[in-house]
Parts: C-alpha cells; sequence; structure tokens
C-alpha cells in the first residue's frame, strides 16, 4: 500500500534524507522515496508488512516524519492492519478462524464502518454520517475493536 506526500518547505530529497529511507514500527516498515514529479518533488510513502507467510504482533504505531531542524512535519497513527488469507477463507467461519490463530489472534473479520461512514443505498447501509463535507474517520474504535 502506498500514499504521496508533498511537503511544504522542503524538498522530496531532502524529507528523506532528514528522516531516512526505511522506518520501522510496529511490525509495519515504511519505505521514503523522492519523486521528483513537481518543483518540490513528491515522496512515495509505502506501507508493508506484515503478511499471512511472515506475521507479526501488530500493535498500534505512529509515524512521525521531521523537517531539517527536526520540526514535526507530518505524523499518522495505523490502528489497524488487514490481512488477506491467500486463497481464500471458503466460508465466513474460516475466515474468523483465521483471524482468532493468526499470529495469536487479535485480528478480527472487516466490518463496514472499517471502510467508510457515509451511506450506501446499494448495500442497505444507512447508519453512516449525512453531511457531504464532514471529515471522514474510518476504522473507529468501538469497545476495542
Amino acid at each position: 500500500m502506498f500514499f504521496y506526500l508533498s511537503v511544504a518547505g522542503i524538498k522530496a530529497q531532502e524529507f528523506v534524507n532528514v528522516n531516512g529511507n526505511t522506518i520501522s514500527k510496529g511490525g509495519v516498515i515504511l519505505k521514503l522515496n523522492a519523486e521528483n514529479t513537481s518543483p518540490t518533488g513528491l515522496v512515495k510513502m509505502t506501507l508493508i508488512d506484515p503478511k499471512e507467510n511472515n506475521p507479526s504482533a501488530f500493535p498500534p504505531s505512529v509515524f512521525s516524519l521531521h523537517g531539517i531542524h527536526n520540526e514535526s512535519l507530518y505524523n499518522f497513527k495505523l490502528e489497524r492492519w488487514y490481512v488477506v488469507k491467500k486463497g481464500g477463507a471458503d466460508s465466513y467461519q474460516n475466515a474468523v478462524a483465521f483471524c482468532n490463530n493468526f499470529n495469536g489472534g487479535g485480528y478480527r473479520i472487516t466490518k463496514v464502518l472499517d471502510f467508510t461512514d457515509g451511506n450506501a443505498s446499494n448495500v442497505n447501509w444507512q447508519l453512516g454520517i449525512v453531511e457531504p463535507f464532514y471529515l471522514r474517520k474510518i476504522s473507529y474504535k468501538a469497545n476495542g475493536y
């Protein structure tokens, strides 16, 4: 999984030089790569692991990225990591068993609110937020999950 980041006041390569090419937190690896597609460039942020064939514990992890003077420029927290079973699970019960047994448990089947807090009448989901300009925050925790 990856996304691009453009940071004002610092060139992409400088940002990578300050923070390093690879940052590891909680079993997840964040790789930074400067891509010069604009005057200051973009930083491609690639998140790697954990995977089914390389399980590791996944505690919530905060990534903090800094500027030239060690000032905080960008922070984000990963609360969850989704793992796909190779070949599929064949049934809901097998999927639940996979989640319960993967890396000693702690994983669960995804829910609609893990992916959106909007509405979707085509899947009979009307419990989301109606306001069109509301800041979307997905995968919130309810009762610890």
